[in-house]
């Protein structure tokens, strides 16, 4: 079934469910133990390398910080463990015995799905752990059952969450763990065990928003105007590194001289060294010229040029950073009035352009495959794409509808 999902539909709540119902039972299969996290190979292995994209994209995880974040796996879980075995790694057993309390009741009323469990008590094992290493107690009760303790025992909670807010990847992620925490709390308030809750608007006092997916992508007619506005080669480049070879932000501001690989020949592309979840090399099919333009440009600036295409004199890099380049990326959107849903476009959505015009590329290149697979008696063109052409024949078919479509949106 896992050829079929549509990662990108999905949000984190709904990835979660997917884990346990689809992924789980998969990892079953294979003698794997769905309750300890499992790498992205063997996710790959599985079938399920679809989700590492999505969860980068739209969600900006990694899969071992959806694994462990999201869904609660740790590395250290066991198979079958009872929660009696739990190792709570914290010193206070008042504490530990009003968390197994909570989650018996949770368990016990709203009939949670083990997985569910499981998740509630990380995120309370976590706080708690994170509390003692503060504040050399684990014992969240004490000052609770003190009102004139209200003010000091909230401001050590927050100091728990601020480590929570740096450590954890997304706001969602943070709304759930200290969602978790708050639930216990309040449970002791309405069980008379606590005359307050310390973490009481913690979450508007944190500033964090449940957003929906982020998977808006730029409009070629976008892409038109922006490159319009794209008056010098800094920024024509900045543009066209972002739309047209689908690069990430600090990969822009990284750009160096030495990525840039047989120019003159019939296959020029960039090189990473080190590139997070992606190939190590990227076909520059469109804007070329951008680049010559602003190397050009380089060499009469500067004395002794260090190279990078977006150098800066100020940074021990030697180079801009990507909030950097993604205040350019605003100013050139708002040059050119370009809006998604009322607000300026984030670079990203540049990216997210590349990847909707390579499935039209691919798409057309399947459209003209259907002669021959008519005439081949195949059962489809992607068939015959898979099947019967090389790695490099499906790239020469896809790159002249690659590089047709973003001449069009760039308005060569």
């Amino acid at each position: 079934m896992s050829e079929t999902i549509n990662w990108s539909h999905h949000d984190l709540d709904a990835l979660k469910e997917l884990y346990w119902d689809e992924i789980a039972p998969a990892l079953r299969r294979d003698g794997r133990d769905p309750h300890t996290r499992p790498s992205y190979e063997t996710l790959a292995d599985l079938g399920y390398s679809g989700i590492g994209y999505t969860l980068r994209e739209h969600h900006d995880l990694t899969v071992k910080e959806f694994l462990t974040d999201v869904v609660g796996l740790e590395d250290s879980t066991v198979s079958g463990e009872s929660p009696d075995d739990y190792a709570w790694q914290i010193s206070s057993t008042k504490t530990i015995d009003e968390f197994e309390a909570y989650l018996r009741a949770l368990d016990r009323r709203r009939k949670l799905a083990d997985s569910t469990l499981a998740s509630k008590r990380t995120h309370l094992a976590t706080y708690a752990q994170i509390y003692e290493d503060l504040h050399g107690t684990s014992d969240l009760l004490t000052p609770l059952s003190d009102p004139s303790e209200q003010a000091a025992e909230t401001e050590r909670a927050y100091q728990v969450v601020e480590v929570l807010d740096d450590k954890l990847a997304t706001d969602g992620t943070k709304f759930t763990y200290v969602g978790t925490v708050q639930g216990w709390y309040d449970r002791l308030d309405r069980h008379g065990a606590a005359a307050y809750n310390p973490l009481d608007g913690v979450t508007t006092d944190f500033g964090w928003e449940r957003a929906e997916p982020d998977n808006k992508a730029l409009s070629p007619s976008d892409v038109r105007a922006l490159n319009n506005e794209a008056d010098t080669p800094a920024d024509r480049l900045l543009l066209v590194a972002l739309a047209a070879w689908g690069l990430r932000s600090g990969e822009v501001a990284r750009l160096h001289v030495n990525q840039f690989v047989g120019i003159d020949s019939d296959d020029p592309h960039l090189e990473f060294e080190e590139r997070k979840n992606g190939p190590s090399t990227v076909s520059l099919l469109y804007g070329l010229d951008a680049y010559q333009e602003r190397q050009r440009e380089l060499v009469d600036d500067y004395d002794e040029w260090n190279g990078y295409l977006f150098p800066s004199a100020q940074a021990e890099t030697g180079h801009i950073d990507s909030d950097t380049v993604r205040n350019r990326f605003h100013r050139l959107a708002e040059q050119a009035d370009v809006r998604i849903d009322g607000g300026l476009p984030k670079p990203h959505m540049a990216r997210r352009f590349w990847y909707s015009q390579y499935q039209d590329a691919l798409a057309d290149v399947l459209d003209r495959l259907d002669i021959i697979a008519d005439e081949q008696g195949s059962s489809s063109a992607d068939v015959v794409h898979q099947n019967y052409l090389s790695e490099e024949k499906r790239r020469e078919a896809r790159r002249p509808a690659m590089r047709e479509l973003l001449a069009d949106a760039f308005g060569a």
